[in-house]
């Protein structure tokens, strides 16, 4: 998962032209998601991942790719928000690696447990669990109910 999202997230900043920022959102969601996935690996597996990759590497990957997500467009962007999505779930699961700062004022936000459910619940499929660890499909509220069986 690491080397697939890791490639992901580098062939995105690798690619970039004076199209980029004409790309449809699901591209700038898998993006997202795949920088998610490292956040989580990082977060739940750093010892794991020590022995086959290099962590502070990972963690500039993810605070580089914030950056760069910033850089596109205007501040209206999806890549804006998305990256500002990125850069909390980062400074979440990872408070002790340097943050890159939200470029959104943060009156804008809403609090913070609830950041990323607010945005896209259905997209990121996580939520903090009881025990405070974010737990994918968490809540699945959001799938169409099945006829009861009364």
């Amino acid at each position: 998962m690491a080397r697939h999202s890791t490639a992901i997230v580098r062939l995105a900043m690798d690619t970039v032209d004076e199209r980029t920022r004409h790309l449809s959102d699901h591209i700038y969601h898998m993006i997202t998601f795949a920088a998610i996935i490292i956040c989580r690996l990082l977060n739940n597996y750093e010892t794991q991942l020590g022995l086959t990759h290099n962590i502070a590497e990972l963690d500039s990957l993810v605070l580089s790719l914030v950056q760069w997500l910033h850089s596109i467009g205007l501040p209206c962007h999806a890549a804006h928000t998305l990256g500002n999505i990125i850069a909390k779930v980062h400074q979440k699961l990872r408070p002790r690696v340097e943050a890159v700062p939200v470029t959104a004022p943060a009156d804008e936000f809403p609090p913070e447990e609830n950041f990323t459910n607010y945005y896209f619940p259905e997209f990121l499929g996580i939520g903090p669990s009881a025990d405070g660890t974010w737990d994918l499909l968490s809540d699945l509220s959001f799938l169409p109910q099945g006829p009861s069986s009364s």
